[in-house]
């Protein structure tokens, strides 16, 4: 049997018939912190920036080193704090916890006209 015919087939068994003696059953969420192991999809673009903000990130991070993650990571809390300033917006674009809001780039185009 293929690989596809399996995926196929466990998708097809009804919840019930799944053994998952094996498995504990969670029910303890208290501790699970969200998007832990989320990593967005990265775009490279080409942006200009002023140079006083380029060098005031760069002097920011550690030998230079990690200051367009901190520029991706002030951009995110923009985005993340403007959410609500966009009416209309569709709640998996502007409020999925940490969605990337880039990746339903023809939602925005759509909705941001």
């Amino acid at each position: 049997m293929s690989r596809q015919a399996d995926l196929d087939a466990l998708e097809a068994l009804p919840d019930d018939r799944i053994d998952t003696s094996d498995i504990p059953e969670q029910t303890d969420w208290s501790g699970a912190v969200r998007g832990l192991f989320y990593r967005p999809v990265k775009q490279q673009i080409t942006l200009r920036l002023d140079a006083d903000v380029v060098a005031w990130f760069k002097r920011q991070a550690p030998g230079g080193r990690g200051y367009q993650t901190a520029i991706n990571r002030a951009l995110r809390r923009h985005v993340e704090r403007s959410e609500t300033a966009w009416p209309g917006c569709p709640s998996s674009v502007c409020r999925g916890g940490r969605t990337t809001f880039l990746d339903n780039g023809p939602v925005l185009k759509e909705h941001f006209r």
